[in-house]
């Protein structure tokens, strides 16, 4: 009886450290994801000649933290800026952002969360558009360390295997 206790006590330990590090994995992606967006926003708004590139490519990187309306709210400081040097310039800075929210949605997040909490990209995908449509930004905010979990345990109880992190090492 003590023994089987105490195997459980150590599972649960287990299972608990692999969630903390799967949810500590999401927010390293999600603040490297920012750093990136940021940094891509700020090189467009310098080449576009917006004043003030460094405060607004800032501005988008943290707004990068909210999802889904995050890049939208982050791009609006730098269109208002936009407009007010020229309609052309205006269009420049959008053009921007959406090539940028494109290249994050379709290249990055995929990418960044595959490393850092070794989900499949199409498992991100899916969890963000799958928690978004039923819970909105809630619920595109908790869709991937919630998504992560859920593999994590799918793995573990259904799957019995290995989990995924140590088999996508061996196909990069």
């Amino acid at each position: 009886g003590h023994i089987a206790a105490h195997a459980r006590r150590e599972a649960a330990r287990d299972l608990i450290g692999q969630i903390e590090q799967r949810v500590g994995g999401y927010v390293a992606g999600q603040l490297l994801l920012s750093l990136i967006i940021g940094a891509l926003s700020m090189g467009a708004y310098f080449i576009i000649g917006l004043p003030y590139a460094p405060v607004l490519g800032l501005f988008v990187g943290i707004m990068e933290i909210i999802p889904v309306v995050g890049p939208l709210i982050g791009a609006v400081p730098a269109l208002v800026i936009g407009f007010s040097i020229s309609p052309l310039t205006a269009l420049w800075t959008v053009l921007a952002a959406l090539i940028i929210h494109q290249l994050e949605a379709n290249v990055l997040s995929p990418r960044v969360m595959r490393r850092t909490l070794g989900m499949r990209p199409l498992v991100t995908l899916l969890a963000l558009t799958a928690f978004g449509t039923l819970f909105g930004i809630l619920g595109a905010l908790i869709a991937l360390p919630l998504a992560a979990v859920l593999q994590l345990l799918f793995d573990r109880f259904l799957v019995d295997a290995p989990s995924q992190v140590e088999q996508s090492d061996q196909r990069d």
